[in-house]
């Protein structure tokens, strides 16, 4: 049976329904893709730690700048959330 859930109780309900599993197999994923698009020859785990880190450090820059540049930070999302 399917349950409505009303804009107040969807962050609650989506840190349910993906939890830290979703992540980590999420990024599990990414790591088995890595090694699989990589040539034979340049298969290693040095290699594909080399490309995901890589990855990691721009998609954490973009973050930043994404929260410089539109104004989001922890202490403001938390000082919302408490309104």
């Amino acid at each position: 049976m399917l349950t409505r859930i009303g804009p107040a109780g969807a962050d609650q309900h989506l840190r349910e329904m993906m939890g830290p599993l979703a992540v980590d197999q999420q990024i599990r994923g990414a790591v088995i893709q890595c090694w699989q698009m990589l040539r034979p020859e340049e298969r290693s785990v040095e290699a594909v730690e080399q490309i995901i880190l890589g990855v990691v450090r721009r998609v954490l820059d973009d973050l930043k700048e994404d929260a410089a540049t539109f104004g989001f930070t922890p202490d403001a999302d938390a000082a919302e959330d408490e309104t």
